[in-house]
């Protein structure tokens, strides 16, 4: 359905908001932080690589069209997994710490002292 688009058609908000309501069918997402799981590579498969790119990520593109969902309240304030291997590791920490932030690709700048 979105594999082959017009330019520009993904600067258009109800474009975008049209691809993640059909993407999240797809997907079986029936709650917002059901997003945490999906990778890249899920959404490229849907034809959304273009999105990706211009949104810088899955975490972006949902963060920026689901503005009103907390997105801390489910534990995550990065960006998400880009890897099978980072959403598994995610999701094993959210397991054993479950009331805590999970923090993924996060750079810590030194304290001064």
């Amino acid at each position: 359905m979105f594999l082959q688009v017009k330019a520009g058609y993904w600067d258009k908000k109800e474009n975008v908001l049209e691809f993640l309501e059909w993407a999240a069918d797809k997907l079986g997402i029936t709650k917002k932080e059901q997003w945490l799981n999906v990778t890249r590579k899920h959404i490229i498969e849907l034809g959304g690589n273009t999105l990706l790119d211009k949104y810088g990520g899955v975490q972006k593109l949902v963060t920026t069209f689901y503005p009103e969902y907390n997105w801390e309240d489910v534990g995550i304030s990065v960006p998400f997994a880009q890897s099978k291997s980072q959403l598994l590791l995610f999701n094993g920490l959210k397991g054993l710490f479950p009331t805590e932030n999970i923090l993924i690709g996060v750079k810590l700048k030194p304290k001064k002292k």
